[in-house]
């Protein structure tokens, strides 16, 4: 029975480990596109004779950007740290508890 828990867990780990690799691998390509974004926004400017035309597209950037920055927040609290997400599962050792150790205390002067 206790296996079989544990078995349980390790599977409920593994899963949500590939769903925030998944997440991560969006986050990565929405960074990507942003840089894209970025740079193609930048040679419109140094190609531009129109600087209104350049000024509504920094705008629309802006929009994605704060878009991209509310959607990552909220995934930073549905899923908590993804490191933590990412990380090896503990050892079953572990789940029990090693011992603690007893630390001297150091002797008071007389």
């Amino acid at each position: 029975r206790s296996l079989d828990g544990q078995l349980e867990i390790v599977r409920d780990r593994v899963a949500r480990q590939r769903e925030a690799g998944d997440k991560l691998a969006y986050l990565d390509a929405e960074l990507e596109r942003l840089r894209q974004q970025v740079e193609l926004i930048r040679e419109q400017a140094l190609l531009a004779h129109d600087a209104g035309g350049v000024a509504r597209t920094i705008d629309a950037l802006g929009d994605t950007l704060g878009e991209s920055s509310r959607w990552i927040a909220e995934q930073r609290q549905l899923l908590g740290e993804v490191d933590d997400l990412l990380s090896e599962p503990p050892s079953p050792s572990a789940l029990i508890g090693a011992p603690k150790r007893r630390v001297p205390q150091a002797e008071e002067p007389s």
